[in-house]
């Protein structure tokens, strides 16, 4: 066998076909799931406990921060909840996707500065510009740091992280370390002689294991499961908390070689704490992500608790299954933190559905106001004077189409009257464009940063 591949048998007497064959080439190494770091003095239970009293001070730390959240997650979704009376069922119940138009307008302008292929994402200086061994090295650098960037899923990634920046004002990403190997199967022919049983052919099976990413990447935080320290004022925190649910697939396979083997019957299912994108959705009155009742379905939650330079993986608070010190170089975490509109000394941020909020509503409320008018018009309520009628239920008949009948000799037009609109301030088309100038203004998303104004004014000046 040469290169992973059999070469030809020939056979000195003809022989039937063997039986596939199967090579199994797999790696004897076992993987050891670090438990260091840990205070001998320290129990494990000890420090299970001490991560979820921090999980429960950070969840009430940031309570009044996730009800915004799900305000401008509304707005974003451009949402309006039904009207609750039978009698309001005619009027206008519009949302106007102001806030999300803006959002979509400049999240691919933000993003282009990180994924703009005419564009580096770094640049290196050679020590010596007039040295071409110096240039050279410069150029090498710059396009290894290229290649890295795209291995990491960085750019990939970037829209996401920036979309939710700024609805929410921040967003998280973790760069991990990640290695995949699957295994690879190659059905390989065995050519036998023509001579013996016409040339018959037969297979063999080779199955090897492949290293298919081994490297850094990039993975977005969903910003409702992760739970900074309430001291914290930027990325320089020293306790956090990351939470992730798990099926008992996605458990397995980290059970073969990132955390320790636990009893699943034992551990429990834990989708009843899995709420926090379920919230999300039902603001919105989208479904529940938990679509079936059947026990074996059950989810498992692997607490990412990071406190002073120790990583500790807790699955469904009751088991450390890994535990090991900071492995990145110069000591620290591995967070990434955006903020939309910093605020100082504060981690949390302003996003842009914050400066048009109010915004928004005023617009939505100009809006139905001009449809309700016309709605009364064209369906103008009509009213009858039954005091020139000697019986009104039977001397006025209502048939399809709106068409009325009198039939007790009176004239209709002395009878029946259609209700007085007043005409409609022709300054509400105005005022609701005044609202959508001032929400580009306040948030720097205007025309000309959009690329829609006349660029003979703007001369000279760039965003």
């Amino acid at each position: 066998m040469q290169d992973g591949l059999f070469n030809p048998q020939i056979a000195e007497t003809p022989e039937i076909p063997p039986a596939p064959q199967v090579e199994v080439t797999q790696d004897s190494e076992e993987y050891e799931v670090p438990l260091d770091g840990v205070d001998s003095e320290e129990t494990e239970k000890a420090i299970i406990a001490r991560a979820r009293d921090f999980l429960k001070e950070s969840d009430n730390f940031r309570q009044d921060y996730e009800d915004e959240w799900l305000d401008y997650y509304e707005l974003f979704m451009n949402y309006r909840a039904a009207m609750e009376n039978e009698e309001d069922a005619w009027k206008s119940n519009l949302h106007i996707p102001l806030t999300a138009s803006l959002i979509y307008q400049i999240i691919p302008r933000l993003a282009s500065a990180f994924i703009n292929p005419l564009k580096f994402f770094a640049r290196v200086m050679p020590s010596n510009i007039t040295s071409p061994e110096d240039c050279y090295k410069a150029d090498k650098t710059e396009k290894i740091i290229q290649v890295q960037f795209r291995r990491m899923n960085f750019a990939r990634t970037m829209v996401d992280t920036l979309t939710e920046c700024a609805i929410y004002g921040n967003a998280f990403q973790k760069v991990l370390w990640k290695t995949e190997r699957k295994e690879l199967k190659r059905k390989v022919p065995i050519q036998l002689p023509e001579l013996t049983l016409g040339g018959a052919k037969n297979f063999t099976i080779q199955r090897q294991m492949v290293t298919t990413f081994d490297g850094t990447y990039v993975q977005p935080i969903d910003l409702f499961y992760f739970f900074p320290d309430p001291k914290s004022k930027d990325e320089d925190m020293n306790r956090y908390v990351h939470i992730n649910y798990l099926s008992e697939y996605e458990l397995k396979n980290l059970e073969q070689s990132v955390i320790l083997p636990t009893d699943h019957d034992e551990m429990g299912d834990f989708r009843e704490y899995n709420t926090y994108a379920d919230n999300r959705r039902g603001e919105v009155d989208k479904g529940s992500a938990n679509l079936t009742g059947d026990i074996q379905n059950k989810e498992y939650e692997l607490m990412e608790y990071y406190e002073d330079g120790v990583f500790t993986f807790i699955l469904n608070r009751k088991k450390i299954v890994r535990r090991e010190i900071e492995p990145f170089f110069g000591g620290g975490h591995n967070l990434i933190v955006y903020k939309y509109l910093p605020v100082p000394n504060e981690l949390y941020a302003v996003g842009l559905p914050k400066l048009t909020k109010a915004i928004n509503e005023d617009i939505n409320y100009l809006h139905n106001g001009m449809q309700d008018w016309l709605t009364l018009f064209l369906k103008r309520p009509m009213f009858a004077d039954i005091n020139k009628l000697e019986d009104p239920t039977a001397d006025i008949e209502i048939e399809p189409f709106g068409i009325i009948g009198v039939t007790g000799g009176e004239n209709i037009a002395n009878v029946i009257k259609p209700m007085e609109i007043p005409p409609i301030d022709p300054s509400i088309p105005n005022s609701m464009q005044y609202m959508q100038g001032l929400a580009q203004n306040v948030t720097g998303i205007n025309d000309y940063v959009m690329g829609r104004g006349n660029s003979g004014n703007m001369a000279g000046r760039g965003t």
